[in-house]
C-alpha cells in the first residue's frame, strides 16, 4: 500500500511539472500573439507620398481614391506654398530685387509633430504647442520672426496671395538647430527664420484648393503595406515618389517570432518527453498491479473496464495536479517574463499572466498525453486475449 503511495505521489508530482510547464509556454504563445497585434496597432507604420514636380501635385480627389483603397488609419496632408505678411514683416537677408523678398514660406500640415522637421528634432516648440489634428487657425512661427515683430503666442498674424487673406492665431514658437548655420548672404525668401507652418484649414483658405505636395498615409496592417502601395502606385502612377517605414514593426515583430519559435519546440519538447515519461511510470505501475489486474479480469471485467478505472484513477491525480500548477502558475510566469524582458526588446510589452483559455488548454493537451501513455502501457493487455493475459499474470 504504501508503495502505492509513493508511486502515486511521484506520478502526481511529474503531472504538476508537465502542467506548469504547459500552462508557461501557452500563456507566452497567447500573449506573443496579442503583443503582435498591438504592435500592429502601434508602431506607425507608414506610406510616404513625394510629388516629384511642384506643378503635378496630389490632388483631393484623387487622396479620396487613395483613401478608398483600404488598410488606411490616418493621413497626414502636407503642401507647401508662399505668401506676403500682411501686419508683421519678414526676416530679411540677402537682399535683391524679387517680390519673393517680402513673402514667406507656408507649410500646411494636419499634424504637425509628426513627419516634420520637427519629428526630426531639427526644429523644437520653445513656446505654445505645435499644429494639432482638427486644428482650425493655428500656426507655428521662428523666434526670431517672432521677436523682430514682437509676436507672441495668441497673437493673430495675416497673409495674403492672389487678393486672398487669411488670418491666423499664433499657437506655438520654434527655433532650428541648423538656424545659426545659414550662410549671411541666402536670400530673405529661403531662410528657416521665414518658414511658418500652419494648419491645413488655414492653407486651404489661402489657395482653395486640396493639392499636395506630399500625403503620409498611415496604415492598419504593417504586413499588407506593399499591397497598399501597389494600389496606391497604380493610381497616382510615375507624379509621386513612394518611400516605405516600418523598421520598428518589422524588428519587433523579429523579436516576437523568436519568443514564438523558442516557445513552440520547449511545448512540443515537453509533450514528447511527458508521454515516454509517463508511459515508463505507467509501464512499471501496471506491472505492480498483474495480479489486481489478473483478479478483475477473472472476475469478468472488461478490458476496457481496466483501462477505464486506470484512467479514472490517473485522471483525479492530473485534477489535483492542475490544480496546484495553476496556484504556482503565476510565479512562473512572472519570472519568465522578466527574463524575456532581459533578452529580448523593452519596448514589446509581455504581460504573462494566467488565462482560462490557457488552463483549458492545458486540461485538453495533458489529457491526450495521459491517454496516450495509458493506452501505450495497456497495450500488451489490451492486443491479448484475456485467457493469455490471465495466464501471463498468473505465472
Amino acid at each position: 500500500m504504501e508503495k502505492k503511495k509513493g508511486k502515486s505521489f511521484i506520478l502526481l508530482f511529474i503531472f504538476i511539472i508537465i502542467n506548469c510547464m504547459n500552462i508557461s509556454m501557452l500563456s507566452i504563445l497567447r500573449v506573443t500573439k496579442e503583443a503582435e497585434l498591438e504592435i500592429k496597432k502601434n508602431t506607425q507604420a507608414k506610406i510616404t507620398l513625394e510629388v516629384k514636380e511642384n506643378d503635378n501635385l496630389i490632388t483631393k480627389t484623387e487622396l479620396e481614391k487613395i483613401l478608398a483603397v483600404g488598410n488606411i488609419i490616418d493621413v497626414n496632408r502636407v503642401c507647401k506654398d508662399y505668401a506676403i505678411p500682411h501686419n508683421f514683416k519678414n526676416y530679411k537677408g540677402k537682399i535683391e530685387d524679387d517680390i519673393r523678398d517680402n513673402m514667406v514660406t507656408l507649410y500646411g500640415y494636419d499634424d504637425l509633430s509628426q513627419d516634420s522637421r520637427f519629428s526630426e528634432l531639427e526644429m523644437k516648440i520653445t513656446s505654445g504647442e505645435t499644429v494639432k489634428p482638427m486644428s482650425q487657425d493655428s500656426v507655428v512661427i521662428n523666434h526670431n520672426l517672432a521677436e523682430l515683430n514682437s509676436l507672441q503666442i495668441g497673437d493673430i498674424i495675416e497673409f495674403s496671395k492672389n487678393d486672398r487673406t487669411i488670418s491666423g492665431k499664433i499657437c506655438g514658437i520654434y527655433k532650428s538647430s541648423i538656424e545659426d548655420k545659414q550662410r549671411e548672404n541666402i536670400t530673405s525668401f529661403f531662410r528657416i527664420e521665414n518658414m511658418v507652418f500652419l494648419s491645413q484649414t488655414l492653407m486651404e483658405q489661402l489657395v482653395n484648393e486640396g493639392n499636395y505636395n506630399k500625403v503620409v498615409l498611415y496604415v492598419q496592417d504593417p504586413e499588407k503595406l506593399e499591397d497598399t502601395v501597389d494600389k496606391v502606385k497604380s493610381l497616382l502612377g510615375e507624379k509621386i515618389e513612394v518611400s516605405t517605414t516600418d523598421t520598428m514593426y518589422e524588428k519587433l515583430k523579429m523579436n516576437l517570432d523568436q519568443i514564438e519559435k523558442i516557445t513552440n519546440v520547449i511545448l512540443i519538447l515537453v509533450v514528447i518527453i511527458s508521454v515516454i515519461v509517463i508511459t515508463l511510470i505507467y509501464g512499471i505501475w501496471i506491472r505492480d498491479r498483474k495480479k489486481e489486474i489478473a483478479i478483475l479480469l477473472s472476475l469478468g471485467k472488461s478490458k476496457v473496464s481496466v483501462f477505464l478505472q486506470i484512467c479514472l484513477e490517473s485522471f483525479m491525480l492530473f485534477g489535483c495536479s492542475v490544480i496546484l500548477a495553476v496556484l504556482v502558475g503565476n510565479i512562473i510566469t512572472t519570472w519568465i517574463e522578466r527574463a524575456l524582458l532581459t533578452w529580448q526588446d523593452s519596448r514589446i510589452g509581455l504581460n504573462i499572466n494566467l488565462n482560462v483559455y490557457d488552463i483549458v488548454k492545458v486540461i485538453a493537451i495533458g489529457s491526450l498525453v495521459l491517454i496516450i501513455s495509458i493506452s501505450l502501457s495497456l497495450v500488451r493487455i489490451i492486443m491479448a486475449k484475456p485467457r493469455e493475459v490471465l495466464a501471463e499474470m498468473e505465472g
